[in-house]
């Protein structure tokens, strides 16, 4: 199987998180973030995007989606339209399986993103078979 998708730059700026007095975009200062400084800036903006999103517009995501399904998640959670290309091909148990850094590998600017996002759809899917399990009982 093979994945191809574009790039395209973001301007994202980082402040020091150690001192609020006198905080300076680290690109000013010629650095770039840290791994785990991107990977909370990313988390940050995913739970941004959690709490405006309008659950009645969310789209399912499970291990039975479709690729059609999972293009349409994909184009409901935002993500531009060459990831939702290269990821819309795949099954949800496709998707699913993929890590962070295979994620990455496909589509440099939004494989973490898309792994936050699943994420938390897997979580859902956890709480929501632990809820079928208790009604069950």
């Amino acid at each position: 199987l093979h994945f191809s998708c574009s790039l395209h730059i973001s301007h994202v700026v980082v402040f020091n998180s150690q001192s609020n007095k006198g905080a300076q975009p680290e690109e000013d200062r010629g650095e770039k973030p840290s791994p785990e400084e991107r990977e909370v800036d990313d988390l940050q903006e995913e739970l941004k995007t959690l709490m405006t999103m309008d659950p009645s517009t969310s789209t399912p995501l499970d291990y039975h989606s479709s690729p059609e399904e999972v293009t349409e998640w994909l184009r409901s959670k935002g993500f531009s339209k060459p990831t939702v290309n290269s990821l819309g091909v795949l099954t949800g148990a496709q998707l699913f399986s993929l890590n962070k850094e295979e994620l990455r590998a496909v589509c440099p600017d939004e494989g973490a993103r898309v792994y936050s996002q699943l994420v938390v759809q897997k979580a859902l899917l956890e709480d929501m078979r632990g809820q079928q399990e208790q009604v069950t009982v």
